[in-house]
């Protein structure tokens, strides 16, 4: 597995770049920084993704 830039995650979550950076904020989603920009492994982006499904099923 790869690390993903933010506007990969957004594209794949099907969420905004904002949406990934204020969950890189509050540390929901991991994220390394490189350089000048984040990078997000793409197992992180699937472990949220089935986070986010089984959320939505409970209800």
């Amino acid at each position: 597995m790869k690390n993903i830039s933010i506007k990969e995650a957004a594209k794949k979550l099907g969420k905004s770049e904002s949406w990934i950076r204020k969950k890189i904020r509050s540390n929901e989603l991991k994220a390394k920084k490189e350089g000048d920009s984040y990078r997000i492994h793409q197992k992180e982006i699937e472990q949220y993704k089935d986070k986010i499904k089984s959320e939505i099923d409970r209800f």
